[in-house]
C-alpha cells in the first residue's frame, strides 16, 4: 500500500473564536453516499474513479483532486462575513469552527487567477494568506469524516514540497495516505502550482474521523530537510463532513 501519494496525480483528474459562528451560515447538507467499489484491478491498492476521486482500500481513504460533485456535496465554509485584510485566526459555520496554528490575512482579489476548473471550485475566491517557517497546522473543534480546501504555495525560486497530513487527536493516529505535492511540478498545460493561476485542490474522505491537518514544507523531496522560511501559504475554498 502506498502511504505517500503525489497530489499531482489527483490535480491531473485524472486531485474566543470557536463560539463566534453566526446563525446566517445555517446550511443544509447533503447526505454523501458511501464508496462501495473496492475492486483492485491493478493490485495496487487504489481505485481510480470519475472527476478525480482516488480510493485507497486497505485505509478506507478517498481522495480528491477536482471539484466533481460528490466533492461539491460536502459542506462549504463562508468567508464573506470577514472583511479584505482581516487578521483571522479561525473561521466557522453554526456547527463547527476551524483554528490555525497562526494569523492568516483574508483577502479577495478579483482579479487574480486563482486555477482552473474542475481543479479548483471558484477561478477567484476570497483566499486566506499565512505566512509560516514550515508548518500551519488546521485545527477543527469536531470530528470530520471529510476536509477540503485548494492550496497555492508562491514559487520562491527554489523547488520545494509541500506535505499534508490528516490526524485524529484524541487517537493520536494519523490518517493515510500522506499527500504531497512540488512547486513547479505540474504535467499539463495548466500553470504550475506555486505560480499565480496554479492551486489545487485537496480533500481527504475517511472512515476514521479526523480533527487536525498539518501543511508542512519539506524540501525538495520527502527526505529533506525544509528549506529556510518563511513561506506563503494560501488556502481557499474550505469543505467539510461531520461525522456522526
Amino acid at each position: 500500500m502506498k502511504k505517500i501519494f503525489i497530489i499531482s496525480l489527483v490535480a491531473t483528474g485524472l486531485l474566543a473564536t470557536l463560539g463566534s459562528c453566526s446563525k446566517e451560515e445555517l446550511a443544509d447538507t447533503k447526505p454523501v453516499t458511501s464508496l462501495q467499489n473496492t475492486e483492485d484491478p491493478d493490485g495496487d491498492g487504489l481505485t481510480f474513479l470519475p472527476e478525480g476521486e482516488v480510493y485507497f482500500i486497505e485505509d478506507s481513504v478517498s481522495i480528491f483532486g477536482q471539484a466533481g460533485t460528490k466533492y461539491l456535496s460536502f459542506k462549504p465554509l463562508n468567508l464573506e462575513k470577514y472583511k479584505n485584510g482581516e487578521q483571522l485566526d479561525s473561521i466557522c459555520n453554526h456547527d463547527i469552527a476551524v483554528r490555525f496554528d497562526t494569523k492568516g490575512r483574508k483577502s479577495h482579489n478579483k482579479w487574480a487567477y486563482w486555477g482552473d476548473k474542475p481543479w479548483v471550485v471558484e477561478d477567484h475566491p476570497p483566499v486566506i494568506t499565512f505566512t509560516v517557517g514550515s508548518t500551519l497546522i488546521i485545527r477543527l473543534s469536531k470530528m470530520v469524516t471529510a476536509f477540503g480546501y485548494e492550496i497555492n504555495s508562491p514559487f520562491t525560486g527554489a523547488k520545494r514540497a509541500i506535505q499534508t497530513t490528516a490526524r485524529n487527536s484524541q487517537l493520536n493516529k494519523t490518517i493515510s495516505p500522506v499527500l504531497v505535492s512540488y512547486t513547479g511540478n505540474l504535467p499539463t498545460n495548466r500553470p504550475p502550482f506555486g505560480m499565480p493561476g496554479g492551486a489545487l485542490l485537496y480533500g481527504k474522505e475517511s472512515k476514521l474521523p479526523f480533527d487536525e491537518i498539518i501543511i508542512k514544507t519539506i524540501g525538495n523531496s520527502t527526505t529533506t530537510q525544509p528549506l529556510p522560511g518563511p513561506f506563503d501559504i494560501i488556502l481557499a475554498n474550505f469543505r467539510y463532513k461531520l461525522a456522526e
